[in-house]
């Protein structure tokens, strides 16, 4: 009896240990797989890292999705280049991924959950208009990778308002 339940505590030691180094690295791989497939299904659409840091329990990345030479662009141009910027908007997105059986460095964050799965994510979306120039978007994705592999993520907005250059839009309905 014993020896099963010591048994059964190293099984779970070594699960908790070992599994977001092994769950880390095959996030790393998808994520440059999705990056490729993206970028060869959107005609219209630039994707691309500007830099991902894999650690043993948490991944961290930015990604930059820019639109691609074509009518949109040359639309999009027009409307900017009449606001005094020399480049399109670029959306950025900033996530850290929890990885792991068990994420337990998910903890440390707000939505985090023990949840058993493959991690937990939290992305945080910026626009740059111009080189040192960013906008932060209002609201957080959470996302979380079950067992199965399936995705589940939601994008919350904090109630409240947000001002940018002295104008004022409010916000906490899913519609606004």
């Amino acid at each position: 009896m014993k020896k099963s339940v010591i048994a059964l505590i190293l099984l779970a030691v070594l699960i908790i240990i070992v599994s977001p180094g092994i769950v880390g690295k095959m996030a790393e791989n998808s994520v440059g797989e999705n990056l490729n497939w993206a970028a060869n299904e959107s005609g219209d659409l630039i994707v691309t890292t500007n830099g991902f840091s894999r650690s043993w329990f948490s991944s961290e990345g930015q990604h930059r999705i820019e639109l691609a030479e074509g009518g949109l662009r040359t639309a999009m141009m027009a409307l900017v280049g009449s606001g005094g910027y020399d480049q399109i908007p670029v959306l950025l997105i900033n996530t850290r991924i929890d990885h792991g059986l068990i994420p337990v460095t998910s903890m440390s964050r707000k939505e985090g959950s023990l949840a058993p799965g493959l991690g937990s994510a939290v992305s945080t979306l910026g626009i740059e208009l111009a080189a040192n120039e960013t906008i932060d978007v209002p609201g957080t994705i959470y996302s979380t990778v079950d067992l199965s592999g399936d995705l589940d993520s939601r994008y919350i907005l904090e109630a409240g308002a947000t001002t940018v250059d002295g104008s004022s839009s409010a916000s906490g309905s899913p519609f606004s």
